[in-house]
C-alpha cells in the first residue's frame, strides 16, 4: 500500500469520522471502502434492453443512409451538430477516421 497526506476540511473530517464508526470500521478503512466503491460503481457496462438496441440501430442507420446522400461539407455539419455524450473514452480519433470513411464508401456507393 501507498501512504497519501490529504487535508480535508475539519467538517469533512468529522463526518467520515462518524460514518466510520457507524459501519463498525477504522476511518482509513472507511475512505478505502468508499473509494473502493465509487470507482466500481463508476466504471460498470451495463446492458441495453433490445429495444434500446434496435432504437439504436436504426438511428445509426437512418444516419447513415442520411449521410450517404450528403456532400462532405454537409456531412461535417450535421456531425458537428450531433449531440456530445461523456464517457466516450474509447471513441479514438482512429475509429472516428474509420467511421468517416465508412460513410465515404457508402456514398460512393
Amino acid at each position: 500500500m501507498t501512504d497519501l497526506i490529504l487535508k480535508l476540511p475539519e467538517i469533512l473530517h468529522q463526518k467520515l469520522i462518524d460514518l466510520a464508526k457507524q459501519e463498525n470500521l477504522s476511518l482509513d478503512q472507511y475512505i478505502l471502502n468508499t473509494l473502493n466503491n465509487e470507482i466500481n460503481n463508476s466504471y460498470q457496462i451495463k446492458k441495453l434492453s433490445e429495444a434500446d438496441i434496435k432504437n439504436q440501430t436504426k438511428s445509426f442507420q437512418n444516419l447513415i443512409q442520411e449521410l450517404g446522400e450528403k456532400e462532405d461539407q454537409e456531412i461535417e455539419t450535421i456531425l458537428n451538430q450531433r449531440e456530445i455524450v461523456t464517457n466516450e473514452d474509447d471513441l479514438t480519433s482512429e475509429i472516428k477516421n474509420k467511421l468517416v470513411a465508412k460513410i465515404k464508401q457508402m456514398k460512393s456507393i
